[in-house]
């Protein structure tokens, strides 16, 4: 299929990117749940570790969709890199396992190979983003059958490849689809399920737009194959690689300078109280706060080395006019805003840092440390 004019495909995505960029996230949020359930369901505490990991990734992926928002230029933007694309074909086994078992549907991941042995041209987190899309489509594809094929249920993750190109495949034993079909799935706005998925939004006609965006975005290309009433296998190819890419060990958690001294300004109880917890532990001595009142009357005490106050206060109560008020009666105090905005914030240059949500802990750890007002030094004499 020859790809649409990159023009007209620009102005089609810009009108929708605000739905095309909440269907991305609600994929990842997709598995996320999944893997909860199967944790609250198990007593098991190596099931608790691996979905405490796997959802770890997820919101990390779900932070960088969420921050994409400010910015539509962003949200095809792509960092590739030499991937291991066994592994991220394992992790997208793993992120949607569950939320594929819970409608009755088989996962497989049959790829011949053990982590680090195959490796392609990729932006890691764009490509899981393309899969988890494809597989979810998958899942529809076969839940659309269900009623003539009752035992139709499976889709396969596989791994194909040529001495140029590595394939990823996702195959499954669903409805599949006609030549007309199949020749616009690539069109904006057009979609085989308009009602939505079991468990899914309404459809808006973007998930593949999104796919073949991105793997061309990566020097890739998408490869569709179907047969009404047996199935359909979509495969991307990326460009092969010999170099080895970033190794995939976590760094370990970020930390405060012992004894630092926060003010938490938030009136939602449940992120005051994650923050004041977390924050805590990473060695901070951390006050909390849920109005401007009682922020006021903390800082007034001297006690304070860096705020953090989210943009929103309760009703007609403004974070970031606080914290301006806050920058002339005590400039010695640092200051990091919180946002759950998606577009940029006014007034910048209040704060040293931004943090948007949903966030990382080690996101909010590192903005307060950059945002420690450093003492003044005395004149030194002659």
């Amino acid at each position: 299929m020859a790809p649409e004019d990159p023009d007209a495909l620009d102005a089609a995505l810009a009108a929708v990117s605000l739905p095309a960029a909440v269907h991305e996230i609600q994929n990842t949020l997709t598995g996320l749940s999944g893997w909860v359930q199967l944790a609250r369901a198990s007593r098991s505490r190596e099931v608790h570790t691996h979905a405490l990991a796997v959802v770890e990734r997820g919101l990390a992926l779900v932070a960088s969709q969420v921050a994409a928002l400010g910015e539509p230029s962003e949200r095809f933007r792509v960092q590739p890199v030499p991937a291991d694309v066994v592994r991220i074909l394992a992790e997208v086994h793993e992120l949607l396992h569950p939320r594929c078992s819970a409608r009755a549907v088989e996962l497989r991941a049959r790829l011949g190979e053990a982590p680090g042995a195959l490796l392609a041209r990729a932006d890691p987190a764009r490509l899981t983003q393309v899969l988890t899309n494809l597989v979810l489509n998958a899942v529809d594809a076969i839940l659309a059958a269900r009623a003539q094929h009752p035992e139709r249920g499976v889709v396969t993750l596989s791994l194909g490849r040529t001495p140029e190109r590595v394939g990823l495949v996702i195959e499954d034993d669903g409805v599949g689809m006609e030549g007309g079909v199949l020749s616009r799935i690539f069109e904006p706005g057009f979609t085989t399920h308009p009602q939505g998925g079991e468990g899914r939004a309404r459809g808006r006609g973007l998930g593949m737009v999104i796919v073949r965006r991105l793997v061309e975005a990566m020097e890739g290309l998408v490869e569709v194959a179907s047969r009404p009433g047996e199935g359909t296998a979509v495969t991307v190819w990326l460009k092969r690689e010999t170099a080895p890419g970033p190794s995939p060990s976590h760094p370990p958690p970020a930390g405060l300078r012992s004894g630092l001294r926060v003010l938490v300004v938030d009136d939602e109880p449940a992120i005051r109280e994650l923050l004041e917890v977390a924050l805590t532990l990473r060695g901070a001595e951390v006050t909390a706060v849920a109005d401007v009142d009682r922020a006021r009357r903390v800082l007034a005490r001297g006690q304070t080395d860096v705020m953090l106050v989210d943009e929103t206060l309760g009703v007609g109560v403004s974070g970031t006019e606080f914290m301006a008020d806050m920058a002339v009666r005590f400039p010695s105090v640092g200051r990091v805003l919180m946002t759950g905005a998606p577009e940029s914030v006014a007034s910048p240059g209040l704060w040293a840092s931004l943090v948007r949500k949903p966030f990382l802990l080690d996101d909010v750890v590192r903005a307060l440390d950059g945002a420690v007002v450093p003492p003044e030094v005395p004149p030194q004499g002659p």
